[in-house]
């Protein structure tokens, strides 16, 4: 029986209190026990909007008074570049995002008005480099270039690339794979027929990581496809939690 450790989930209201599927932890955990997902990677929409400071407080509050959360639920941290004094160290981060158990990191430069170079966030990214503890990199919210260009400026980077697009983004992320061997990416929106066996085929499935998009998409969707896809129960498994579980262990 396959595991799923979802490596991409958000919750929580925007600023305009729009209605939202998940508005609480609560209901990301019924939604995970409804379809099977054992484990989730989260991030709130309070650290987009609001600021970084606030969403992260707010997941690490819900986790804390929640039983079993801390179990089944690995929280983002969410960062910007500490040149301006408006947050700690990154030798502090570390030691924070370590007692919260936080293994990954969330970062909104276009949204939190900075810039995707060594002279802005290098510090930071030096430490998670260090520590390999990987950054997501959405190509919804930063496109193709900018993903391209910050795997050039940091070649070493545990990157997650989440949000590829609908409809066959493989020309795009392959020659990611090819060339920076701590990069993955997650799989919602990936729904081409065949393209996760094709993959696998292509580069294998040590970086592939199941990934919903929930709530915009159905978790079980993915969950579908990773069944199904014409590859070896080994590999299912690696992407359907273990390489996410791996990646974690730093």
């Amino acid at each position: 029986m396959l595991e799923f450790f979802d490596a991409n989930c958000t919750y929580g209201r925007n600023k305009t209190n729009e209605p939202t599927p998940f508005p609480t932890l609560k209901e990301v955990i019924e939604d995970m026990d409804r379809v099977g997902v054992a484990k989730t990677t989260l991030w709130h929409a309070q650290q987009l909007e609001s600021g970084w400071e606030i969403g992260t407080k707010i997941i690490l509050d819900e986790i804390n008074a929640t039983p079993g959360a801390k179990e089944r639920i690995s929280p983002s941290w969410c960062v910007v570049p500490t040149l301006t004094g408006e947050q700690e160290s990154p030798d502090k981060i570390l030691e924070n995002m370590r007692k919260a158990n936080a293994g990954t990191v969330r970062i909104f430069p276009e949204e939190h008005r900075w810039e995707l170079y060594p002279v802005a966030i290098g510090d930071l990214f030096d430490v998670f480099i260090q520590n390999h503890i990987p950054v997501y990199l959405p190509a919804n919210r930063l496109g193709w270039d900018r993903i391209y260009r910050t795997m050039m400026l940091f070649p070493n980077l545990y990157a997650i690339v989440s949000n590829c697009g609908l409809w066959g983004p493989d020309r795009r992320i392959r020659p990611l794979l090819k060339a920076y061997k701590n990069l993955y990416f997650e799989t919602s929106e990936y729904w081409a027929a065949g393209s996760i066996a094709d993959t696998v085929n292509a580069v294998g499935p040590e970086r592939i990581l199941y990934g919903s998009g929930a709530p915009r998409y159905e978790r079980g969707a993915m969950m579908l496809a990773i069944k199904h896809a014409d590859i070896s129960d080994d590999a299912k498994k690696l992407i359907a939690s273990g390489n996410l579980e791996r990646l974690l262990k730093h």
